[in-house]
């Protein structure tokens, strides 16, 4: 029997179908497209040996993968143990990276949190360009913080023209009780805007970091419709207090003491002092080296609960002495240790970054500060007229 070693076209290929009895039927195929696909597989056997048993080598043909798979290679599949293996690599990738990855948004929170320190910073020297002094750490009068006073320097004119049109600015006390809207009409005029501007989120008041504690979980920092206000994760470095084993630092005589005294006075010694403005000129151990503004997530570690203060808030209300400081702290205590009972003024300064907290310093300069500093270099740097010499590692 001669068999032509290559179906050209149509009609060779029906030949060679022909000769070797290739039909639908006797090889269990479903249609003619499959039937010329074995037929071409046939053809490629043929030239590459000579078939003495046409039948044997159809059923050998038959018996590898149906021809409809158009696919002359074999399949594989994976086994149970390549899969796991396959796994155990995945995880064992995912378990090096995930660390390097958390990492790289701590660090880029970090950088976000130093430029926030910067542009506070920066904006304290431009009130300072206009006025000849930092601004005042808070204003007893009218309860304001230094943070307010800086918005016109910080792209939030538009915030602090409203508060102007309020009376936010206006000397003397707004409601107390659950409201804090302001109400009062100490001057003869409508007394608003203090709480009531701490609806709007403020971004450089803010961490990254600490996103899941922007707002003030206080009554005294909530509105009347229920509105919890936003609180600023910074706050002004009223100055180092006198410490046990110590150098001793004088308190601020214009600040109120309760009787008998609580809550840590307040220091005279910083470049936010509450009452006065400070002048640049008094930064006498140099601005580079006398901290500005800090960074202080208030949570109190020993009970687990967020103490955060809405970011208007320059000194406490509804207390008789008025002696709570809202927007600035002491150096009293250690970077990140635990919050002292009934000295809310001298509530460390700590942050949710790993290992310390950050600070801004006179020359509007910001860096991070390690929780393990010694500690009268850390009040060192938080005097501005002590004539220490410091200066960081």
């Amino acid at each position: 029997m001669t068999v032509k070693p290559f179906a050209a076209d149509r009609t060779a290929r029906r030949a060679t179908q022909a000769n070797f009895g290739l039909r639908i039927a006797d090889c269990g195929l479903r249609s003619a497209g499959d039937l010329n696909c074995l037929t071409n597989r046939f053809e490629v056997a043929f030239r590459r040996s000579v078939i003495r048993n046409p039948k044997s080598a159809i059923r050998n043909l038959l018996s590898g993968p149906r021809p409809s798979t158009l696919d002359p290679r074999p399949l594989h599949a994976f086994t149970l143990v390549e899969l796991l293996v396959v796994i155990a690599i995945i995880g064992i990738l995912v378990a090096l990276l995930l660390p390097a990855i958390q990492a790289a948004r701590e660090a880029a929170r970090r950088t976000q949190c130093v430029n926030n320190l910067k542009q506070l910073a920066l904006g304290c020297h431009m009130y300072a360009d206009k006025t000849g002094t930092f601004p005042p750490g808070g204003k007893i009068s009218n309860q304001l913080a230094w943070r307010v006073f800086i918005l016109p320097y910080i792209e939030e004119s538009a915030l602090y023209d409203e508060m102007q049109s309020l009376n936010a600015f206006k000397d003397g006390s707004v409601h107390l009780g659950p409201n804090n809207d302001g109400e009062s009409q100490p001057t003869g005029q409508v007394h608003k805007g203090l709480y009531f501007s701490a609806k709007y989120r403020i971004g450089l008041f803010l961490c990254p970091s600490a996103q899941e504690y922007e707002r003030s979980v206080k009554g005294s920092s909530t509105l009347t419709d229920g509105t919890q206000c936003y609180v600023s994760h910074y706050a002004g470095v009223a100055g180092p207090v006198t410490a046990p084993g110590g150098i001793t630092y004088h308190e601020n005589p214009l600040f109120p003491k309760a009787t008998p005294p609580k809550r840590g006075g307040a220091s005279d010694h910083g470049l936010l002092v509450y009452e006065y403005e400070v002048k640049l000129s008094r930064a006498t151990d140099g601005l580079s080296k006398t901290f500005l503004v800090g960074e202080l997530v208030d949570l109190d570690k020993t009970i687990d609960s967020w103490d955060g203060d809405a970011w208007v808030r320059g000194v406490g209300i509804g207390y008789t002495a008025r002696d709570f400081m809202g927007a600035c702290r002491n150096l009293r205590y250690a970077i990140n240790s635990l919050k002292p009972v009934n000295e809310g003024n001298n509530a460390p300064f700590a942050s949710l970054h790993p290992g310390g907290t950050h600070f801004s310093f006179g020359d509007g300069s910001a860096t991070f500060i390690t929780e393990n500093i010694d500690f009268p270099v850390y009040q060192a740097f938080g005097s501005r007229d002590m004539g220490e010499v410091v200066s960081l590692p």
